[in-house]
């Protein structure tokens, strides 16, 4: 029997460095799986998602044709228990169900498909992420359909302990690469981290410097973002670790007379 391409679907985080995301695992429902084997499809698992294959006959028409009110659906599920310490989501995520269609397309080819939220209610989905129902309509003809996912960003914060003496801080956190710029922000009442810098280090002064603007979490390191003290020629530190992607915050112990 011969097959071809029927359509596939990848997903894709700004994250990685190859776009290529690997987090999921992609399963068709029970009724997905009936549709399958009812056309003798071929499911096959990608890096990055899935490919239908379809049987054909010589004059490469389906050998089973298709209804037209089918949907194949399918349930994304994670993998990657940080997924959401690295991707932009809607804040009541956990609680709902994303879902990617291509029901609203038109036309075959390589399309993304958008993402809507909806409230959990089938058993089967509890513990998805997300449902895929691909339509059969006219966007369902050796079509690509992909999946895309932003990276979160948030403002890096690095709270510097340093030495109690003197009246300033002449230290200054720089990015080599001028990418990104960082200020000396006022510290709040009753910051939670400079409480816990203070209790470990009671002879301490704490400094914040803040990102400007957001950074998005990238899977490569950030380098070149130095501590640089005033009077010196080289970088107090020169390379300073990137703030964890669960909350964008790195404390930096320098104790040392400013």
């Amino acid at each position: 029997m011969h097959y071809q391409r029927f359509f596939s679907i990848s997903i894709f985080h700004e994250y990685y460095r190859n776009k290529i995301c690997s987090d999921f695992s992609i399963e068709p429902t029970q009724l997905c799986w009936k549709l399958i084997r009812g056309h003798r499809l071929i499911l096959k698992n990608t890096a990055n998602g899935l490919l239908m294959l379809m049987p054909v006959d010589e004059a490469q028409n389906p050998r089973f044709p298709l209804e037209k009110n089918i949907i194949f659906t399918f349930l994304l599920k994670l993998k990657n228990p940080t997924f959401a310490s690295i991707t932009s989501l809607e804040p009541d995520y956990r609680t709902n169900l994303y879902t990617f269609s291509n029901q609203t397309l038109t036309e075959p080819g390589i399309a993304t498909l958008s993402p809507a939220i909806l409230q959990r209610e089938k058993a089967e989905q509890n513990n998805a992420f997300a449902i895929v129902e691909i339509h059969n309509n006219a966007s369902l003809e050796e079509s690509e359909f992909q999946i895309k996912f932003s990276a979160k960003e948030q403002c890096w914060k690095y709270y510097l302990i340093a030495s109690t003496n003197g009246q300033s801080a002449p230290f200054s956190i720089q990015d080599k690469n001028s990418e990104i710029k960082f200020i000396q922000t006022e510290i709040e009442t009753r910051d939670r981290v400079v409480e816990e810098i203070q209790h470990r280090f009671p002879n301490s002064q704490p400094y914040l410097f803040q990102s400007e603007t957001p950074i998005p979490c990238q899977e490569a390191g950030r380098q070149n973002i130095q501590l640089l003290k005033q009077g010196q020629t080289k970088p107090w530190i020169p390379h300073l670790p990137n703030p964890p992607n669960q909350h964008g915050t790195q404390v930096i112990n320098a104790l040392e007379d400013v």
